[in-house]
């Protein structure tokens, strides 16, 4: 399951490397598996260190949402990342280490405690795993420092502080576990929320489908260009291409495309919204776009720009306006939240 989300298949491989540099540290595997090369110890360790602060604050990047919330705050963030990333090839085309290493004890250094400030005042209330990844990041880093101290001999060592990065490690693997659990039950949750509402709201429109027909039937619509049609039938139609194939997606849909493949006129089409549905064309393609953004808002693996196009939307700023008018809230409002409130269809059910 983490594999398929791109945010914690970052946190999945920072864990990995993570794992294969303490083992370079602590083990001797190294000299049984490469005998004849007495400094791979220190390339495999500068490697699997450099790369795991790469894809740590790559994942902090993602998880944070930073592109989207801070912008000049997540290009710093790239930019660590990149100069990790850099440094890790470097340490294998080098036979020595000694500028690679110090420049990675001096990411260390600059990067904790802009990590912290940054980490703490982006936490969203509410968002225990924020707070979770606050704290034991910062305990691990923490610990890195004062290994690297200790180590360089600048305060007196002691064994809590040569081991005390391995000490807190698995509270990262914990970490990923609880917030991987706590998301996609978020994610079900709310799927299973809509697909109630949905129902809800299809058992609705087809009771006021039947009563609309019967009163058509005495009358009250004699110019009515539904007469003799199935209404059941075409709507059920209608709602198979939109929630079922997202036809909605297409960003130029057309009131004319979309009748064709119903097998009625556009103005027949039309009625139907009006009549039927007790909305117009332009906003019963709003609602399914805004409903199919909403889960690929709580999935998290695509930013914000990116769903408004995924979902049918032709810019960003329409997307905002549709989202806040159908559900209440802004998109980023709607991701922030861990448990979102569901969402009544009020342009299906007044047309407003």
């Amino acid at each position: 399951m983490a594999l398929r989300d791109f945010v914690y298949l970052l946190y999945a491989a920072y864990i990995t490397l993570q794992a294969i540099a303490f083992a370079a540290l602590f083990s001797s595997f190294y000299r049984l598996l490469w005998p004849e090369i007495p400094y791979i110890q220190n390339h495999l360790y500068f490697f699997a260190q450099a790369m795991s602060l790469a894809t740590g604050t790559a994942f902090f990047r993602v998880f944070m949402d930073l592109p989207t919330r801070k912008p000049g705050v997540s290009n710093f963030v790239l930019g660590v990342s990149i100069v990790s990333f850099l440094i890790a090839f470097g340490t294998l085309l080098s036979s020595q280490n000694v500028i690679f290493s110090r420049s990675l004890t001096a990411i260390y250094f600059l990067w904790i405690p802009v990590f912290l400030v940054l980490t703490i005042g982006e936490i969203t209330r509410g968002r225990v795993d924020m707070w979770m990844f606050m704290l034991v990041w910062g305990a691990v880093y923490l610990a890195g420092i004062l290994y690297m101290l200790s180590s360089a001999g600048i305060i007196p060592y002691h064994g809590l502080l040569f081991l005390g990065p391995t000490i807190l490690f698995p509270f990262d693997a914990v970490f990923f576990l609880v917030t991987l659990y706590q998301r996609y039950r978020s994610i079900e949750s709310a799927r299973s929320q809509l697909e109630r509402e949905m129902k809800s709201t299809l058992a609705r429109l087809a009771n006021e489908s039947r009563n609309k027909a019967d009163k058509q039937e005495k009358g009250k619509y004699p110019r009515s260009k539904l007469a003799g049609m199935d209404i059941g039938e075409k709507l059920a139609k209608l709602d198979q291409i939109l929630r079922v194939e997202k036809a909605f997606k297409k960003e130029d849909l057309t009131l004319a495309e979309l009748a064709d493949r119903i097998g009625v006129t556009p103005h027949q089409l039309s009625e139907m919204c009006n009549a039927q549905l007790n909305t117009s064309f332009p906003r019963l393609l709003a609602y399914h776009r805004v409903r199919e953004a909403t889960d690929l808002l709580l999935q998290g693996e695509l930013n914000i720009l990116q769903i408004a196009f995924e979902a049918g939307f032709a810019s960003k700023s329409a997307f905002n306006i549709e989202f806040k008018r159908v559900t209440g809230l802004t998109p980023r409002e709607y991701r922030s939240q861990s448990r979102p409130n569901v969402w009544e269809p009020e342009d299906l059910k007044t047309g407003t």
